[in-house]
């Protein structure tokens, strides 16, 4: 009897599952798992890049919404024209909403 493609597909993930959970058993053991990185070290060494990173960009983020709403108040006391001052609220909009977009990881 042939299995279907989903059946195929369903008994080949359960086989690589199995196949992991014995190597990452050995890794463990000191018995093989070679190859198998070390994830937690991997993570320990990128995390706080990823993090730095993420700062930097918030930080970047908030200055231009400072200096974008300086300019629009700046604009409305004087009735300024340059530069196009929905262009402007625009970008504050879009600044704005990526700050908390950040501010999630």
């Amino acid at each position: 009897m042939s299995l279907t493609k989903r059946d195929k597909e369903r008994q080949l993930r359960e086989l690589t599952q199995i196949v992991t959970g014995i190597r990452l058993f050995n890794k463990e053991c000191g018995k093989g798992g070679e190859g198998i990185d070390n994830l937690p070290s991997i993570l320990n060494e990128a995390i706080p890049s990823a993090t730095m990173n993420i700062e930097n960009e918030l930080n970047s983020t908030r200055l231009f919404i400072s200096r974008y709403t300086a300019l629009i108040e700046r604009q409305n006391a004087e009735l300024l024209e340059e530069p196009e001052p929905d262009m402007l609220r625009q970008a504050v909009i879009n600044c704005r909403q990526h700050e908390p977009s950040l501010r999630f990881y």
